[in-house]
């Protein structure tokens, strides 16, 4: 059984081939045609201004902005773009201050106990270890904001796919 929507399509195509077989004068010969005949939209659509490709295939005003389910997957979208945007620079922020607060230091002790006394090889391998350890943090913060940017891209590019996508049937093979 169709959806009502598809009755209404099957009725509007029923109306409009009896339409266009009804007579009309045509205004160049003054002699009665079918409609079809008068109707042709071949002339006024070469005529017609080309669109340009960002109007013509712009998803967003042709389905997205009239579609709930798109909407809601396009707000989820970009409640999930926002998050990923802020944990990535939060994380960059953390990042930044324990490379100030503890990598800088354990850096310039390490130098410093080396410095002062070569043959102190305790000193520096304290000092080298609580560099090690100041590493490891620094690193894994990088890289969760470099995966929280990664994400935040992602998102965006999904934003994209609703508003437009470039599409050519010659490309299309």
């Amino acid at each position: 059984m169709p959806a009502p929507c598809d009755n209404l399509v099957i009725a509007g195509r029923r109306w409009a081939e009896k339409a266009l077989q009804l007579p009309l004068r045509s205004s160049k010969s003054g002699a009665e045609q079918p409609a079809a005949a008068v109707l042709s939209l071949s002339a006024e659509a070469a005529a017609a201004p080309r669109l340009p490709q960002q109007q013509l295939l712009n998803r967003y005003r042709q389905h997205t902005q009239h579609c709930v389910v798109c909407q809601k997957a396009l707000q989820e979208l970009k409640q999930k773009l926002a998050a990923a945007k802020t944990a990535s620079s939060l994380l960059l922020a953390a990042l930044v201050d324990v490379l100030a607060s503890v990598v800088a230091p354990g850096v310039l002790q390490l130098a410093a106990a080396q410095a002062a006394a070569s043959g102190a090889a305790a000193a520096a391998a304290a000092g080298s270890v609580g560099l090690v350890a100041g590493v490891v943090r620094p690193g894994l913060m990088g890289a969760a904001a470099w995966l929280a940017k990664k994400a935040a891209a992602a998102a965006e590019q999904e934003i994209a796919q609703f508003e437009y996508v470039e599409f050519s049937h010659a490309d299309n093979h």
